[in-house]
């Protein structure tokens, strides 16, 4: 082999060596979101969602245990709502199918309870095409349902000087295994989305 052939064969033997260890890099941690906490031991410990209940789409009680030591989505939204909210749930009915089989949930608030039955959100899961195997459409006390948006880092607020008297953020909250918040993605924004979709699976993992 000529020195030509050998100096050749060692770049591209480089080359392929840096593809590998850059394809298996690990991710760069997401942030965790909200300001630090302390604990009734005087530690300092990251900021965590508030628990909650609320009832499903299948009538059943729904708290912050069921997603234990799972990653899970949540957002805002109202049945009746025809420009922001048949989008999110679309978006999310994609990343559902994207992800499928993978171990996460999504839990999507009414913020129309008074409206948002169990059976109406029922029927708006099946009409959106919502699996609903690993998905929550929930309902219940309207101040308690705005104060969960507040513990999401978001906004939930009824406006009767609003021609819709109703306003919620249109961002998709991604919870970790440890209840905190690692992310905010425009449910309206494709890009966005498919960076949640990717965030998901790094989470899952983790």
């Amino acid at each position: 082999m000529s020195r030509g052939s050998w100096i050749l064969n060692r770049l591209k033997s480089s080359l392929l060596l840096f593809i590998i260890v850059a394809c298996s890099s690990p991710k760069q941690p997401l942030p965790v979101f909200g300001q630090k906490q302390i604990n009734n031991k005087g530690e300092e410990i990251d900021y965590t969602v508030s628990d909650f209940k609320f009832l499903n789409q299948h009538n059943e009680i729904v708290t912050l245990d069921k997603y234990k030591n799972q990653v899970y989505v949540a957002d805002f939204f109202f049945t009746t709502c025809a420009t922001i909210c048949p989008k999110m749930t679309k978006q999310l009915v994609r990343v559902q199918k994207k992800l499928q089989g993978k171990k996460f949930h999504i839990i999507s608030h009414t913020v129309n309870p008074e409206f948002d039955t169990t059976d109406i959100l029922l029927n708006y899961a099946i009409k959106m095409d919502a699996e609903l195997s690993n998905w929550d459409f929930v309902t219940g006390d309207a101040q308690k349902i705005y104060r969960q948006a507040v513990s999401y880092k978001l906004t939930a607020i009824k406006d009767t000087t609003q021609l819709i008297p109703f306003v919620h953020s249109e961002y998709l909250v991604l919870v970790d295994k440890k209840k905190r918040i690692r992310g905010l993605y425009d449910g309206t924004n494709t890009e966005e989305v498919n960076q949640l979709i990717e965030d998901i699976e790094w989470l899952i993992q983790q």
